[in-house]
């Protein structure tokens, strides 16, 4: 069961939007937003004034492609109430043998903001 619970975990089976963590910046008031209308920043901050609400982080397997990190991230933020998301980077996370190969598991780290 360990050896499933672990294959699983780093394969990135496990439901993605459940493993996104939140650590809060400011205490908020969840409002209704839908995950079409949370937008994504990467290259550029947003043009409107905005507060950051929270920090989101990710652990993707080796199986996980970056678009759906990048959605797993929105539909937290949605939640949350969050207007939009600033991806802040990766970084590497630990690496385990499954099999006869290293899979190295790959940190992400964005800021969930609300509009002014």
């Amino acid at each position: 069961l360990i050896i499933l619970t672990s294959v699983l975990l780093f394969s990135g089976c496990i439901s993605g939007v459940k493993k996104v963590k939140y650590e809060p910046l400011i205490e908020i008031n969840s409002s209704l937003v839908t995950v079409d209308n949370v937008e994504v920043f990467q290259t550029k901050k947003p043009l409107k004034s905005y507060q950051e609400i929270g920090v989101l982080s990710y652990r993707a397997g080796t199986a996980e492609k970056y678009i759906d990190v990048i959605s797993y991230f929105r539909q937290k933020a949605a939640s949350l109430g969050a207007d939009g998301v600033i991806i802040m980077g990766t970084s590497s996370g630990p690496s385990i043998v499954t099999g006869n190969a290293l899979a190295t598991m790959t940190d992400y780290r964005a800021v969930a903001i609300r509009y002014k």
